[in-house]
């Protein structure tokens, strides 16, 4: 440790430390019972494998009568993702109180990872408050574009824009029982739900917003015959299992993140479908009771063109390497006749 300067006369310090571990500067004065000082820190050591503290400059006021103070730091951090990462936050403590912080931290650009999730989290804040025994945290998005996450996309939907948010409390002697509340903000469909860590649970609620560019996208799409969907899925292991139904469908869905394997199952008025991926390859079951039966569903999301054919059909094939083949059987089919009128 180097001393640079001690005046007891005016109650004022500054000195430097210089270790294998940090460099600091220190400085302050005593006024009544108020200590007031500030330092620069600048530490030698990684905080973690994957996480760096370059910078730390901090200001508190220390009351020595009440032991209470308050303060506040600013820190640039690094790590294997992310090159700049800029932390503020505010310091009270009281001896009723305990330790009290609350602050934001802003990310900028990231690197070795996710070209989608980069671009989902380039200049996103995270706002936190809380004690030594909790912590709420918030993550907010900037406002993004669809097109630099879909290509190719339909020229009515391409200015289409986004933003996420995700909130999350967390309890320092139970970290797996936190649970996320998420909202994505779209022009074309808003989906709220939340994720149980402890048991990888989650639920969401898509609705369609009264101006979503969705509901002009084609005159014969009635697209709010969708909404609401609700989704409700878990993860056991290596499978993802999902449900997701609304007024007209229910869907279930099972995937394996390991094997990329997938299974759907999707039941509507009058039709039962299975869908298998498996090893590059699909195989598929659709069984209709009464195609009119099923037009009628249809129609009341798509406009389909007027046909005057009812059959109970069962269909099955594959498709692998560019070829299909499927097989259709029919035990009864009918044809209205209408005599052409002059």
């Amino acid at each position: 440790n180097k001393i640079s300067s001690f005046d007891f006369k005016n109650k004022k310090f500054n000195f430097d430390i210089c270790s294998n571990l940090l460099d600091a500067n220190i400085s302050g004065f005593q006024k009544k019972s108020l200590l007031d000082f500030k330092a620069n820190v600048r530490p030698k050591i990684f905080i973690s494998k994957n996480l760096n503290l370059n910078l730390v400059k901090a200001k508190a006021i220390l009351d020595m009568h009440t032991l209470s103070l308050r303060g506040n730091i600013d820190a640039l951090l690094a790590s294997n993702y992310a090159k700049n990462i800029s932390l503020k936050s505010d310091i009270n403590y009281t001896k009723k109180t305990g330790i009290l912080y609350n602050g934001r931290i802003n990310l900028k650009d990231f690197t070795n990872i996710d070209q989608n999730l980069s671009l989902l989290l380039k200049n996103s804040t995270i706002y936190f408050n809380g004690d030594l025994k909790k912590a709420d945290i918030k993550l907010t998005s900037r406002t993004l574009k669809l097109s630099k996450f879909v290509k190719n996309l339909n020229d009515k939907l391409k200015d289409s824009k986004f933003d996420i948010s995700l909130k999350s409390s967390i309890n320092f002697n139970d970290v797996n029982s936190s649970k996320i509340v998420y909202h994505l903000n779209s022009d074309l469909v808003n989906i709220d739900g939340d994720y149980l860590h402890k048991s990888d649970e989650f639920n969401a609620t898509l609705n369609l917003p009264k101006k979503s560019l969705l509901i002009d996208f084609d005159k014969n799409l009635h697209v709010e015959k969708f909404f609401p969907v609700k989704v409700e899925g878990k993860r056991e292991k290596l499978d993802i299992n999902l449900n997701a139904k609304n007024d007209i469908f229910n869907l279930f869905a099972k995937y394996n993140t390991l094997s990329e394997n997938l299974n759907l199952k999707l039941q509507g008025s009058g039709i039962l479908a299975n869908i298998e991926k498996n090893d590059k390859s699909y195989k598929f079951k659709i069984k209709i009771d009464s195609l009119m039966v099923a037009k009628e569903a249809i129609d009341s999301v798509y406009r389909l063109p007027n046909f005057r054919v009812d059959a109970k059909m069962k269909i099955k094939g594959a498709y692998k390497k560019g070829k299909a083949i499927f097989r259709v059987e029919a035990p009864w089919f009918l044809y209205q006749y209408v005599d052409n009128k002059f």
